[in-house]
């Protein structure tokens, strides 16, 4: 049987690497966040009938230099998508579309985005 090799992470090692990257960021943290702790979202299109190189592009681009709010922007970002996405929710864009609709897409993102979490839980699940 092959032996497989576990990573290990060596704490006193990622301590001396923080300290060192700190002390070239002359201890400020936000320039030691801005240079080290970078995550980004990235919004693409793909034209799926051409070559992946030819068909995708990057519409758009954001940085956060906060892991967790770069997973809550995203996580807000996929939920109004699937709310839009959703059948019932389809018809939007229209002079004549029902404000029911409009509401339905709205107000889910009304409330993450005044921090309640726990509303529509039946239309989630």
């Amino acid at each position: 049987m092959k032996k497989t090799k576990t990573k290990q992470f060596d704490l006193d090692k990622l301590a001396k690497q923080h300290e060192r990257r700190m002390k070239e960021c002359n201890g400020d943290l936000m320039t030691y966040l801005k240079k080290y702790n970078r995550h980004s979202i990235e919004f693409t299109y793909t034209n799926e009938q051409l070559p992946k190189r030819e068909g995708k592009k990057v519409l758009n681009s954001y940085t956060f230099y906060n892991e967790d709010n770069c997973i809550s922007h995203m996580c807000l970002i996929e939920e109004f998508i699937s709310l839009v996405m959703k059948e019932e929710n389809k018809r939007w864009g229209y002079k004549e579309t029902d404000q029911e609709l409009i509401d339905r897409i709205i107000n889910p993102i009304k409330d993450r985005l005044s921090g309640i979490y726990d509303t529509y839980q039946e239309e989630e699940n």
